[in-house]
């Protein structure tokens, strides 16, 4: 048996094993140096708040919130076309052939106009190429290519399979006319870049910012060689630089290239400024619940 008092000034003894149910009762049960049940329950530690997980719950916030980052980094030019005029820049307005670009836009040979804008244009569409749900074009006597939406409206058994020409297709150009999205190749995201890389074969033209591919860069090499062995036989002996590329006509100068998005103005991406309202939110939510987190506090 062992003296358990019931309150400070409580010295009887029971013969039961009762636990403790306040302090002066568990001092007095500990200073017997008997075992603790079972059912004992230290009240301090019951007071006590469970240690927090700081570093991995920041580790969640600063995830969420890079992600979100990284999200709205992909779509910073749809988010600027927004806030472009939507009144479109003619490109056809001053020029001799109401299908051809206007010598306006035009600097030593290449084509400048300014980039993710809204564009009106006329033009005779050559070279089509298709994704999975787009249609690309180039439009004659530019470095402009126009990308509309392909719909398969064939029956179900046939979509997915090859298009065949119509007889005559050949001889048969397409005309577009339209306003767009007019976005300089150096502008556009990654995804297009076999896009680009695609139609620099083709045409056998160097893109401005963008690597030649090594085939181009062989067909460059031939065709300068080509010229020099011409202009030693013409003038009798080597030719200079200069020489060279005036023969050349700026065949291996790179242009600048431009992709048209059909009927895209700056009204049909409003859809981003939700996409990057909701990425502020994510963001301004993330960074509060960081200081929060790591903020001092007094005890």
């Amino acid at each position: 048996m062992r003296p358990v008092p019931h309150g400070p000034n409580d010295s009887t003894v029971t013969n039961d094993d009762t636990p403790p149910t306040n302090e002066h009762d568990a001092q007095a049960w500990f200073d017997e140096g008997a075992p603790v049940p079972d059912s004992y329950v230290d009240p301090q530690l019951v007071s006590m708040d469970e240690p927090e997980d700081r570093v991995g719950f920041a580790a969640v916030l600063v995830l969420v919130a890079a992600f979100a980052a990284f999200v709205g980094a992909q779509y910073t030019s749809e988010l600027a076309y927004v806030f472009t005029s939507g009144d479109p820049i003619a490109l056809n307005e001053g020029s001799p052939d109401e299908y051809m670009i206007a010598p306006a836009f035009f600097e030593n040979e290449q084509l400048v106009v300014p980039s993710n804008r809204l564009v009106d244009v006329v033009g005779i569409l050559e070279r089509r190429s298709r994704s999975d749900d787009r249609i690309f074009h180039k439009l004659v006597g530019s470095h402009i290519y126009v990308e509309r939406e392909f719909v398969d409206d064939r029956p179900r058994v046939l979509q997915g399979t090859p298009i065949r020409e119509e007889p005559g297709a050949d001889s048969y150009r397409a005309t577009y006319e339209g306003v767009g999205r007019l976005i300089a190749f150096e502008d556009l995201p990654k995804r297009y870049e076999r896009f680009i890389a695609f139609y620099s074969d083709s045409y056998q033209v160097a893109f401005c910012s963008f690597e030649p591919s090594a085939d181009l860069e062989l067909h460059f090499r031939r065709i300068t060689s080509e010229a020099e062995f011409a202009l030693r036989e013409e003038l009798g002996r080597t030719p200079s630089r200069e020489e060279v590329a005036e023969r050349l006509s700026g065949a291996t100068a790179c242009q600048n290239g431009y992709l048209l998005i059909a009927g895209r103005d700056p009204a049909s991406y409003r859809i981003f400024l939700g996409i990057y309202l909701v990425i502020g939110v994510i963001l301004v939510g993330a960074l509060t619940l960081l200081i929060r987190r790591f903020r001092p506090t007094s005890d």
